[in-house]
């Protein structure tokens, strides 16, 4: 199943509260279904069983490591054309310019994810 015929349907990677709440709202409002995962064991096999249009990745969540996420996620048949979103802090500059590199398509900050987050659930998942 290509991952653009699930219109609808995203899966975030975040243990923070704040921002899972508002992913939640935005998903609500725009009719997206959104799978929350705080738990990375086992993340790529159940991005396979069921491809999202999107995935919105804490680039700052502590159980994951983001860097090697990708990594995987874009050499794994199958789920290597997801487009993926990270967000993290405005100072952490580095850490972006790291996510750029090892595959994120997107990497924007906490801020700017936040005020665009109901666009971005609409444009991604074709609602």
């Amino acid at each position: 199943m290509n991952s653009r015929d699930d219109n609808g349907y995203a899966v975030a990677v975040s243990g923070d509260l704040f921002f899972s709440s508002k992913i939640r709202q935005a998903a609500k409002i725009n009719n997206v279904v959104v799978d929350f995962v705080k738990n990375p064991d086992g993340l790529i096999d159940k991005l396979a069983s069921r491809p999202p249009s999107l995935l919105v990745v804490d680039l700052n969540y502590k159980k994951i490591e983001p860097l090697e996420l990708i990594k995987v996620l874009k050499i794994t048949p199958g789920l290597k054309d997801i487009p993926v979103i990270g967000y993290l802090p405005h100072v952490e500059k580095d850490l972006k310019n790291k996510a750029v590199e090892a595959g994120y398509d997107i990497v924007l900050p906490r801020s700017r994810f936040s005020r665009e987050v109901g666009d971005i659930l609409k444009r991604y998942t074709g609602i």
